[in-house]
């Protein structure tokens, strides 16, 4: 959940008569509109976690915006996400090894072993694992190291791989994420369209059929 506070600093205010307010974002849409703001003018805006907690935001950040009636103004926060590398970050998904290491800040275990999640580009979780050893240097944790999961059914592509840190009610909190190739399983070619009365196989049950040429 993130809090927005907002001032009018100054301006000619033509619309509306708000010139202060505070917001808690928890539409999950990203975005809320405030009706009856004073505008145009500049207002201070003031972005970061809520006092609950679960923010996306490390901590508040503070800009002034030039605002005009009906703006939609973007409000950037500092991440709390680290970046993590993955080593080795290409993998064969007939032949993987049987570790990865991902190096980064921000891991415990506190309440249950990191869940390592591999997101394909629609944002679907296509593996994931959550047996590990956490790796120390000088005292700190630095990273762990991951038995790989079932990946012989991933085709061919870059993963996005997000670690998360297990919360005391079994939640998953993202706190960083590397990016990892997998390679050795193609995709099928696409049925159909070679001319003739060749179409191919049907596809699934749950798949549409997809037009061919037929003569």
């Amino acid at each position: 959940m993130e809090r927005v506070d907002r001032n009018f600093v100054g301006g000619s205010g033509t619309y509306g008569s708000l010139t202060t307010f505070q917001v808690f974002e928890t539409s999950g849409v990203g975005f809320t509109q405030i009706a009856n703001a004073k505008v145009p003018g500049t207002w201070q805006l003031t972005y970061g976690p809520s006092f609950s907690g679960g923010s996306l935001c490390l901590t508040f950040t503070t800009e002034n915006r030039n605002v005009s009636l009906g703006s939609l103004e973007r409000l950037n926060c500092v991440p709390r996400f680290f970046s993590f590398t993955a080593s080795p970050d290409s993998v064969d998904a007939l032949n993987p090894p049987a570790a990865v290491t991902f190096n980064g800040k921000g891991i415990n275990d506190l309440y249950g072993t990191p869940v390592l999640a591999y997101y394909n580009e629609f944002g679907n979780i296509v593996a994931s694992t959550s047996s590990g050893q956490l790796l120390y240097e000088n005292g700190n944790v630095e990273g762990i190291s991951v038995n790989v999961p079932d990946i012989s059914q991933v085709y061919n592509g870059t993963y996005t791989v997000a670690v998360h840190n297990v919360n005391a009610d079994g939640t998953w909190e993202i706190i960083g994420a590397a990016t990892m190739n997998i390679y050795g399983n193609p995709p099928p070619p696409p049925t159909g369209g070679g001319g003739g009365d060749e179409c191919g196989p049907p596809p699934p049950p749950d798949q549409p059929q997809l037009p061919c040429n037929q003569s």
